[in-house]
């Protein structure tokens, strides 16, 4: 993440998403004896993973549709 905010030093809203997972990091890790860690980065490889699936699969269809092409 350093490097990250190294590489977007101008931009805040890099800085605001950095800090809020690491905010949402430590929270869930002190929380429960880390019960909730282990359900957040859950939740961060399934949205990863969505990601993947949509970009790849779905994102070709939706430009073909936007552009008109037949």
């Amino acid at each position: 993440m350093l490097l990250i905010l190294y590489w977007a030093y101008k931009s805040w809203t890099a800085w605001f998403s950095i800090l809020i997972t690491v905010g949402i990091i430590v929270i869930c890790w002190l929380v429960a004896s880390s019960i909730a860690l282990r359900f957040f980065i859950l939740f961060l490889g399934v949205m990863s993973c969505f990601y993947t699936i949509v970009r790849y699969a779905f994102f070709p269809f939706i430009t073909i549709i936007n552009l008109g092409y037949s």
